[in-house]
């Protein structure tokens, strides 16, 4: 707010990154913004899961080829789960959901602050997540703070099952390059180009955002500096999509995160999970939960994929995580 004040008092354009520490691990909240949201959550995560996904595809944010993917082997039953647990996983959602709000509480003051300046209408809002839920249970090296759940003395997620509620309706969860581990919905906010509110099921990136900042600032991007050859971008402009023109993409776009790999191509998409690192294919417009490996069908298909990657992997120096393991 204060970097805000201070750019109304001048006249040079401003750019804000606001990265916010919560919703995230570790659930902590005050009582008095969680009390309201005690017991809202125990339909449970089965329940849930189908609610948020009956959701999705009334508003349209998911098209109707999009099926529900199954739970893994270590997603709880709920109806399995003593009253006492369903007491806990209730109060973490509600943390949870306490941060959510509080979060969208400073977006909204942002979003005030903007408007009393006059320049709501004349600032391009990105709003976006880094990753999917993330199935921790704890974060390292704070094992200590047990205290009471939700308070600066706790150090505490809100478990695996209920990331795969957030992450309905995909498959897996951060640090894995599943789609319940990299796929996050953007909201672009910018009244001077999207004139209607809508949906849009392209497959963008967030190495996107700086070419479309440039583009708006009409700003090149400089070759050198200091002396200092600078790498190329890789990202495309967002501009014509948020003028309503037809995405264009990339012809490809790659995944490496903690050994965990994936290529994504059009409708096909190769995974390999680490340690397993067996290569998967899925066709992402009849399957994009990612439920069906196509490979045995799209032997092909898969193997040039695979070509891609191993050649991107080279040129930008992803180092295989058997090598990092075994220092």
């Amino acid at each position: 707010m204060e970097f805000l004040k201070e750019a109304e008092n001048g006249d040079k354009p401003f750019f804000l990154y606001i990265p916010h520490i919560a919703p995230h691990f570790p659930v902590q909240a005050p009582k008095h913004e969680y009390k309201k949201y005690l017991g809202k959550f125990r339909q449970g995560f089965q329940a849930l899961r189908q609610r948020r996904y009956d959701e999705m595809k009334k508003r349209g944010i998911l098209p109707g080829s999009v099926a529900l993917s199954a739970p893994d082997g270590r997603v709880l039953n709920w109806d399995l789960l003593s009253e006492q647990e369903k007491d806990t996983f209730d109060l973490k959602m509600a943390i949870y959901a306490a941060q959510m709000e509080i979060m969208d509480r400073g977006v909204g003051q942002v979003v005030q602050q903007l408007k009393n300046m006059g320049q709501f209408d004349n600032t391009v809002i990105f709003f976006l997540s880094d990753n999917g839920g993330t199935h921790e249970a704890l974060g390292r090296g704070y094992a200590s703070l047990t205290g009471e759940l939700g308070t600066v003395d706790s150090y505490r997620a809100y478990g695996r099952s209920w990331a795969h509620v957030s992450n309905t309706p995909f498959r897996m969860y951060k640090h894995w390059v599943h789609e319940g581990g990299i796929s996050t919905p953007l909201v672009l906010h910018y009244p001077r180009l999207i004139k209607k509110h809508r949906v849009e099921q392209a497959i963008t990136h967030i190495m996107d955002i700086m070419p479309t900042c440039l583009e708006l600032a009409q700003t090149p991007y400089p070759q050198t500096f200091e002396g200092r050859n600078i790498i190329a971008m890789e990202g495309k402009s967002l501009v014509g999509l948020m003028n309503g023109k037809p995405w264009e993409g990339r012809e490809t776009l790659f995944w490496e995160h903690e050994g965990n790999r994936a290529a994504r191509k059009g409708q096909w998409k190769i995974v390999s999970a680490y340690p397993e690192n067996k290569w998967r294919l899925y066709n992402m417009i009849d399957d994009r939960a990612e439920g069906k490996d196509v490979s045995d069908r799209n032997q092909v298909v898969k193997d040039e994929l695979i070509g891609e990657y191993d050649a991107w992997a080279t040129r930008v120096g992803v180092v295989p995580r058997e090598q990092l393991v075994k220092k």
